[in-house]
């Protein structure tokens, strides 16, 4: 059986421990400072604390995993702490607020030998895992475009939340939600040259930027990026087009929708119908896979090639570094 830790118990972080238990794990110990949340917790076996400095040494020690889910500002000391434990660690991403904290975290990665996930849970969506089939089969022949796109709602009072702060996020919208969209590009694509990049403070009063677009190059593929927190309504989209044929992709379930992906490829209608459709439904299950895939590696199984390390961490706040150098002065600019 594997024994967890979990420290962050927002909704990120429940929605892994809930996981890991219906997975037959044991819960060592669970930290948050909101009583409330830790209340939702149930037993634990060792201790339900607000700090990690109250762990007991021999409870820490007992976990062979441990989950960060915190703020961006808090993931660095928090993860250094996990492998200080000697655990395999889960870090929701990002690796920090900056490159360097990320470089300094994977340094230590490979001291301890342990092993680590940078928590980017789309490259488990189904429709992504299809997409990914297509592009490496050659369904779409040379690839020359990628355009994806994300927009968060938003809601009242989001400019006090530590999302949108300098400080505590490291940067806006780019830095997240737009992360993902720069490890697909990763995943899907490859390395990534950066181009151009703009960012804006549209609406919401605060330090950082609220819409980034940006222009990359991965080899001889020109990939857009569109990320809003100022879009109203969230929503989820990559359109790719090739020699061979185009593949969009829509919805990442939940509120985002339900998730779809759509195959045409070029000239169907002369006599080679090869077109395909494939509906998801509404249910988001790819933290719950991602979680499984992690445990799964970390007690000896196959290794899911979905899965990120610390090296995919560093490489996509790489890119987001050098996104905000091109759109201004720093990390979170105008």
């Amino acid at each position: 059986m594997t024994t967890i830790g979990v420290v962050g118990l927002g909704l990120i972080g429940s929605r892994r421990l809930v996981a890991a238990r219906h997975l037959g794990c044991d819960v060592a110990f669970a930290v948050d400072p909101d009583t409330r949340s830790r209340e939702k917790v149930g037993q634990v076996r060792g201790c339900l604390t607000s700090d990690v400095a109250m762990v007991p040494p021999e409870v820490a020690a007992s976990a062979d995993v441990i989950f960060v889910a915190v703020p961006h500002d808090l993931a660095h000391e928090h993860c250094q702490w996990a492998l200080s434990q000697g655990a395999h660690v889960f870090c929701e991403k990002p690796m920090g607020v900056s490159l360097a904290q990320a470089q300094n975290l994977r340094a230590k990665v490979l001291a301890t030998g342990r092993r680590f996930c940078a928590g980017f849970n789309y490259r488990f969506l189904p429709a992504i895992g299809e997409f990914k089939r297509l592009v490496d089969e050659g369904a779409l022949g040379e690839l020359w475009e990628v355009q994806f796109s994300m927009g968060h709602g938003g809601r009242p009072g989001m400019e006090h939340e530590w999302k949108v702060s300098k400080m505590r996020a490291g940067g806006g919208a780019l830095i997240d939600p737009g992360i993902h969209l720069i490890d697909l590009t990763h995943f899907l694509i490859g390395s990534a040259t950066v181009m151009s990049a703009r960012t804006q403070k549209r609406f919401w009063r605060t330090d950082v930027e609220d819409f980034c677009w940006a222009q990359l190059r991965c080899g001889q593929v020109d990939v857009s990026l569109r990320v809003s927190l100022t879009s109203w309504q969230n929503h989820f989209s990559i359109d790719a087009y090739g020699s061979e044929g185009c593949v969009s992709v829509r919805g990442r379930g939940g509120n985002y929708g339900e998730q779809r992906l759509d195959f045409v490829n070029r000239w169907f209608w002369n006599g080679d119908d090869r077109r395909l459709t494939r509906e998801y439904g509404i249910d988001d299950i790819s933290f719950e896979s991602e979680t499984a895939a992690f445990l799964a590696a970390v007690a000896g199984g196959s290794t899911d090639f979905r899965l990120s390390d610390s090296d995919d961490g560093v490489a996509a706040l790489t890119v987001v570094k050098s996104l905000y150098e091109a759109a201004g002065a720093g990390q979170g600019s105008d």
